[in-house]
C-alpha cells in the first residue's frame, strides 16, 4: 500500500489548493437540493410523516454519491485522457491496483466529507436530531454507497473519453439519483412498469435502507449485500480494464 502514498499526498495538495471552492460546493449542493427540490416537492407529495424529514436521506445520497463519483471519474479521465500523466505515473514502481486504489480513495474522501456537511445542513434546516445508534447505522450504509459510486466513477472515467458522452452520463446519473430512484419521490408514486425495471437495481433498496433506519423500519440486508457484491464486480472490471488500457500489472 506504500506506493500509493505519493499519489495521496498529491491529491491532498490539490485539495489544499482548492479548499475554498470545494468547501463552497459541499455547502451549496445540499442547500440547493433542499431549497429547489425538497421544499417544492413537500407541497405536492403527501406521506405519513413530514416530507422534509423523509427526503433528507435523498439529499445525503445525491450529494455524497455524486461527489464520490465525480472525483473518481474526473481524476481517472484527467490522468488517462486529458493530461497524459498516466504514462509518467506508471513508470514509477506502482501497480494498476495501487493507482486505482488511490483514485477510489480520493472519491471516498470527498464523498465522506460531503456527507458530513450534508447531514449537518439538513439536520439544521429541518431541526432534526438523530440518535447515536441511528447515526451509526446511517454512516455504515452511506459509507458503502460512497465506496460503490467511487468505484463506479473510476470505471466510467477509464472508459469514456468523449466529453459530451461523459457529461451526458453525469447528467443521467444526477437525474436518476434525484427523481428516478426514489430518493425524493416515494416509490409508490412511480408507474408499476417503471418499478418493475428499477426493482432489479440493488442500490435502490440500499437507498431505501437509509430511510428505513430513520423510520425504524426493518433493514433490508439482502440489498445491502447485493450492493456490496455489485461493488466487488465493478472493482474486478476496473482491474481487468486497467490491465488492458494501462499496462500489465
Amino acid at each position: 500500500m506504500m506506493p500509493i502514498i505519493p499519489l495521496l499526498k498529491r491529491d491532498l495538495l490539490d485539495f489544499k489548493k482548492n479548499i475554498f471552492s470545494i468547501f463552497t460546493f459541499w455547502v451549496v449542493a445540499p442547500v440547493f437540493l433542499h431549497l429547489f427540490l425538497s421544499i417544492p416537492l413537500s407541497n405536492i407529495i403527501t406521506i405519513d410523516i413530514r416530507y422534509l424529514s423523509w427526503a433528507s436521506p435523498g439529499v445525503w445520497i445525491t450529494t455524497s454519491c455524486m461527489a464520490a463519483f465525480l472525483q473518481s471519474a474526473n481524476r481517472m479521465r484527467k490522468l488517462q485522457f486529458t493530461t497524459g500523466q498516466m504514462e509518467a505515473i506508471l513508470k514509477a514502481p506502482i501497480s494498476n491496483f495501487d493507482l486505482l486504489l488511490s483514485i477510489i480513495i480520493r472519491g471516498v474522501f470527498y464523498g465522506i466529507f460531503q456527507f458530513i456537511i450534508s447531514i449537518l445542513i439538513t439536520s439544521l434546516l429541518n431541526n432534526e436530531y438523530l440518535g447515536f445508534y441511528v447515526l451509526f447505522i446511517i454512516i455504515i450504509q452511506i459509507l458503502f454507497l460512497i465506496f460503490h459510486f467511487a468505484v463506479l466513477g473510476a470505471l466510467i472515467g477509464g472508459l469514456v473519453e468523449n466529453d459530451n458522452l461523459y457529461y451526458n452520463i453525469v447528467c443521467l446519473l444526477f437525474l436518476s439519483l434525484t427523481i428516478g430512484l426514489g430518493n425524493f419521490i416515494p416509490l409508490s408514486y412511480y408507474p408499476k412498469s417503471f418499478l418493475s425495471i428499477i426493482n432489479f437495481i440493488p442500490t435502490v433498496f440500499s437507498f431505501e435502507n437509509l430511510r428505513s433506519i430513520i423510520l425504524h423500519n426493518p433493514f433490508n440486508w439482502l440489498s445491502f449485500f447485493l450492493t456490496l457484491f455489485l461493488t466487488f464486480i465493478l472493482s474486478i472490471l476496473n482491474l481487468i480494464i486497467s490491465n488492458k488500457t494501462f499496462r500489465k500489472i
